[in-house]
């Protein structure tokens, strides 16, 4: 069987008739394709973003403003985190020096953890600051103003709920991971620290 194929109507090229070569048309009738292959499209966007950086801007926030409900079901969709992560990882092993002179910028650290670890949990950076403000800078479980043993520069762990993803506090090292390991289970923890009333004074005895 032979395959179908399409004429670009910009580089005058003939291209399998496929997604890999054509996009899809946003509207919903016949031809499904757009008549221009993707890298022409491609290049004929890039151009015009070029030309237009100031209508180009102002259309991406009016879009935003108008899409804010899929903006967050695609930036919370497994698809999307692991095509980031995958992608920031093929580029670093392909420019390892680049990769490592640009993350030990101070102002790219925080760049990075802002639109990584933030946006994982759903919150922005204002917030995880007013949060921590409201903590008064410490630990929201053992008061400790330590975030991580001996590591000065490590952010507070932003502790969240399994279930609903609601971000509940920012923990030290040591406390997100003993609730971790007690898997947030409050019947546990009770369990545990009564275990630890019955205990005292610390003795031991085979009797």
């Amino acid at each position: 069987m032979s395959q179908i194929c399409q004429i670009c109507s910009i580089c005058k090229k003939e291209k399998p008739l496929t997604t890999e070569f054509f996009r899809w048309r946003n509207e919903l009738k016949e031809p499904k394709f757009q008549p221009s292959c993707r890298e022409c499209g491609n290049k004929k966007v890039s151009q015009w973003k070029e030309n237009n950086p100031e209508k180009f801007k102002l259309g991406n926030k009016k879009w935003a403003e108008n899409n804010k409900e899929k903006i967050q079901i695609y930036e919370n969709s497994p698809e999307r985190r692991y095509n980031s992560k995958e992608y920031s990882k093929q580029w670093r092993l392909n420019n390892p020096e680049y990769s490592k002179e640009y993350y030990n910028k101070p102002e790219n650290k925080e760049k990075n953890w802002a639109s990584q670890t933030l946006q994982k949990y759903g919150i922005s950076a204002d917030q995880y600051y007013e949060l921590e403000r409201k903590q008064n800078f410490v630990c929201a479980i053992c008061k400790n103003d330590e975030k991580a043993p001996n590591n000065s520069k490590q952010k507070w762990a932003i502790d969240h709920c399994h279930k609903t993803g609601v971000v509940r506090g920012l923990l030290c090292y040591h406390c997100n991971t003993g609730l971790g390991k007690f898997k947030d289970d409050e019947q546990l923890l009770i369990e545990a620290a009564n275990y630890l009333k019955l205990s005292r004074p610390c003795t031991f005895s085979t009797s």
